[in-house]
């Protein structure tokens, strides 16, 4: 997630710089400092201190880009579960696979020995016919 100033992060919330300010003091929300002094929000933090919040454009004091945030939560949890069900499909796919190569290797295993014990006829024996 993002780091935001405290500033921003009380826009994102929607609540005043001053309730945030408070909520810091009292632990409510945790804050970074910064090698310089200041203090950062992560984003992160905020979702979960005050659930979602709001789709609003902030320039990160980090990057010099201009980052979009805004999670709904219910959405990414959304894929998340597909995600996770496409993941079983993927491995059951694959453990079927893996079972049907298994079986083939013991087919052909089976095979190998069958062929090893049936003699084969000499050149000899395959030119004048003869049982040996």
């Amino acid at each position: 997630m993002a780091l935001v100033t405290k500033t921003e992060a009380s826009h994102l919330v929607g609540i005043t710089r001053q309730t945030f300010y408070r909520h810091i003091k009292q632990g409510k929300i945790s804050a970074i400092t910064n090698k310089d002094g200041s203090q950062s929000i992560d984003t992160s933090e905020l979702i979960r201190v005050y659930g979602e919040i709001k789709d609003v454009t902030v320039t990160t004091s980090k990057a010099p880009k201009t980052v979009t945030i805004g999670v709904n939560v219910e959405l990414l949890e959304y894929k998340i579960e597909v995600l996770e069900k496409q993941l079983k499909d993927s491995e059951a796919r694959e453990q079927k696979v893996l079972d049907n190569q298994d079986k083939l290797l013991d087919t052909i295993q089976s095979q190998s020995l069958i062929l090893e014990h049936v003699k084969r006829p000499s050149i000899i024996e395959r030119m004048f016919n003869k049982k040996g």
